[in-house]
């Protein structure tokens, strides 16, 4: 199985992303696998296609088919795993010596990437985790056909996403919102991710490509196309007839945890977001700012802009 990771901080647009490639008609969508096991297995949250994890046909076919079962799979032993070897503070460990913790690790997904693409009949995966830690675990596993697609976007424009109220739909128990993060907060966050996934594209090389937020929402249509190309799948026909449009056409995904626009369907005009240039505070703007460069300045982003 070729896996087609997802990587970069939160709120950068990878959601409408994966959702896009997902429309690639070898290409199957899973959502942000790393949260199956607490959003799926353990609270039974939506699926992207609106079904309970436990009611998803989808999902119960994967699970039987890599585990014989959800129900076989031990939540404790994952969690002792994930505690072990899929932290930020582990990466520069995992990128130099891997343990056998890794590869007990990164074994339960490549059972559930196999057996989602042996269920959808698609050769290639998209996990939209998004986290380094595990995307230094995929790295490391030689089992992995690994390709990253590294999404950044302008600091400012993550910081004040995250610092919406936003609501979790996938959860039927009540409103439940999704983390809200201070503006240094979120700032620290955006600096060291990109910059350990700048550290994870010394190892993989052209294995890895960038993708600006700023370029995607630009160009939507190209842009695909040439993300397509480097994960080595056909682009959709209408991208390249068509590549002026700036609607995607969205289809019923099986998503697993996510920004709540795994949940969107249909006909999506791509436009940027950015409410940040008028709606984020000058005190929290210039927090950002002072906080993220140079490393902002080296993605393309000045300090006014």
């Amino acid at each position: 199985m070729r896996v087609a990771f997802v990587g970069g901080v939160g709120r950068s647009g990878s959601t409408l992303i994966e959702l896009a490639l997902g429309q690639l008609p070898d290409a199957c969508p899973l959502g942000e696998v790393r949260h199956l096991w607490q959003r799926g297995v353990a609270e039974n949250q939506l699926c992207g296609c609106g079904e309970p994890f436990a009611a998803c046909s989808f999902w119960k076919s994967v699970g039987e088919q890599a585990f014989g079962g959800w129900d076989q799979v031990d939540l404790a032993e994952v969690q002792q795993l994930k505690s072990a070897v899929d932290r930020s503070r582990h990466v520069p460990r995992l990128l130099l010596r891997p343990s056998s913790a890794v590869a007990r690790y990164t074994e339960l997904y490549r059972r559930i990437y196999t057996a989602a693409g042996e269920v959808s009949g698609r050769a290639l995966v998209i996990d939209s985790s998004k986290h380094i830690s595990f995307a230094a675990c995929l790295a490391v596993d030689p089992e992995v056909d690994l390709r990253v697609l590294h999404v950044v976007r302008d600091p400012r424009g993550v910081a004040h996403s995250w610092s919406k109220q936003t609501v979790r739909p996938e959860v039927t128990s009540g409103d439940v919102y999704m983390p809200q993060y201070s503006a240094g907060h979120a700032a620290l966050q955006w600096d060291a991710h990109n910059a350990m996934y700048a550290a994870l594209r010394l190892r993989l090389g052209a294995a890895q490509r960038l993708l600006r937020y700023e370029d995607f929402v630009a160009d939507p249509r190209r842009s695909l196309v040439s993300v397509a190309q480097f994960l080595e799948v056909e682009p959709l026909a209408q991208w390249q007839e068509h590549p002026e449009s700036r609607v995607l056409e969205l289809g019923v995904q099986h998503t697993v945890a996510g920004n709540p626009m795994r949940f969107t369907q249909g006909p999506v005009e791509v436009r940027a977001d950015q409410s940040w240039r008028t709606g984020m505070p000058r005190a929290a703007r210039i927090t950002v700012t002072g906080s993220t460069f140079p490393l902002a300045w080296y993605y393309g982003y000045g300090v006014t802009g």
